[in-house]
């Protein structure tokens, strides 16, 4: 063979070439990894508590992954509580648990060969321009469970709500229509990292209710507080049941609980057991040394009496074949791949990405062969939402796991 021959083979296969007639393109996918079945990765329950899943669109090339956590995706009425978030409300609590059912952003990765040869991709490469944590807060409301005469904001996102100003209503009926201008009472709480209980008897007794009552909220509520302080405080491998502190505290909450079952309904005044407390919830917090701001409105049934028994829930878990940072600039995340593409096919898999937190990401996909051309995908854009609650209990699982 002669030499110039040989030099315009190698030209023809110049390593990082693309490969010729083969097309990449990308969509959002389930997010569920790669051997796992929907039951498997989501648990039996799957329908009892909301869903958060990953829509994708494209636009000039570039496809945006954004997150849905679905209230109620059982039902024909199924929400999207981000849409509320963004569209300003109305809030409603999502529930008796912050468990979600998790999958992470995933992208399906089509490949076309339109030439003659079969191509062997040995390799892929997410690449990634930038990742950077997302301070948004991510409130979560809760009522009319185990809350009596208040109701509870969890923040599942990671960083403070620097302010929460509730400004509100207690009506005896649910509240129809848009939100009134003005509202009787107002309560403002700084520095909300994770939870806040909001305690409503000062504002019943001036909406009514009979002060017999409201002040054995405030017992009940007192000792609620205790008995979680002690909750929160207790190490992983210590046996409550045997705990004379924390039993002590539960003997507190069951007193407080059956003193109120002794108080005549009458002493709830119009409200009668429950009554609806709604308004507008203004939020304030750091994203880097910008002040962000929003406004929704909410409306929570509110129990005046404890409940009579309650459930429980269980943790979900599940693993995830790359791990995106929490934060940094142009860095690599190799995947051990092979596919081969025949002449005039198509083929498909899926990339379940792992993020660590709430962030955001921007990255693109390269493909290697074993001949050494390379395909890369258009720009991907990445908006991770993991509620914190939902990274502790993947954390502890996979603790746990052999």
């Amino acid at each position: 063979m002669k030499p110039w021959t040989l030099m315009m083979m190698l030209a023809t296969c110049a390593f990082g070439a693309e490969p010729a007639g083969v097309g990449l393109s990308l969509s959002a996918s389930s997010g569920i990894p790669a051997g796992l079945q929907k039951d498997e990765w989501i648990g039996e329950d799957a329908e009892s508590f909301p869903k958060l899943t990953y829509a994708g669109t494209t636009k000039d090339g570039k496809l945006t992954l954004a997150p849905k956590l679905t209230l109620n995706p059982s039902e024909k009425k199924a929400v999207n509580y981000m849409d509320l978030l963004k569209s300003g409300g109305p809030l409603s609590p999502i529930g008796y648990s912050s468990d979600v059912n998790l999958s992470f952003p995933a992208l399906d990765v089509k490949l076309v060969n339109n030439g003659k040869q079969a191509v062997h991709f040995s390799s892929a490469v997410i690449k990634v321009a930038k990742s950077t944590p997302d301070p948004t807060p991510l409130p979560l409301l809760f009522s009319d469970y185990s809350q009596v005469q208040c109701f509870e904001l969890d923040n599942e996102g990671w960083d403070s709500i620097d302010s929460v100003k509730f400004d509100f209503a207690i009506t005896a009926s649910e509240p129809k229509g848009k939100a009134q201008e003005e509202f009787p009472f107002s309560r403002t709480f700084q520095r909300v990292k994770e939870h806040l209980r909001i305690s409503l008897t000062d504002e019943l007794a001036k909406a009514g209710v009979a002060p017999e009552l409201t002040a054995a909220g405030k017992t009940y509520l007192d000792a609620e507080a205790a008995r979680d302080g002690l909750l929160e405080k207790a190490a992983s491998d210590t046996n409550l049941d045997e705990d004379p502190p924390f039993q002590k505290a539960e003997e507190a909450v069951s007193e407080a609980s059956t003193a109120m079952f002794k108080l005549s309904p009458k002493l709830a005044g119009k409200f009668e057991e429950s009554c609806w407390v709604h308004g507008r919830m203004a939020l304030e917090w750091k994203d880097g040394e910008e002040v962000r701001k929003q406004v929704v409105t909410f409306r929570c049934k509110i129990m005046l009496f404890p409940p009579d028994g309650l459930g429980a829930v269980g943790p979900v878990a599940g693993k995830y074949e790359a791990m995106l940072r929490e934060s940094g600039e142009n860095y690599e995340l190799p995947i051990d791949v092979s596919r081969v593409v025949k002449p005039s096919a198509v083929d498909r898999f899926v990339i379940t990405l792992g993020i660590p937190r709430t962030s955001k990401h921007e990255l693109s996909i390269e493909l290697k062969t074993t001949e050494g051309e390379t395909l890369t995908s258009g720009p991907v854009s990445i908006q991770g939402l993991l509620p914190r609650s939902s990274a502790s209990e993947l954390g502890q699982t996979s603790s746990e796991e052999p």
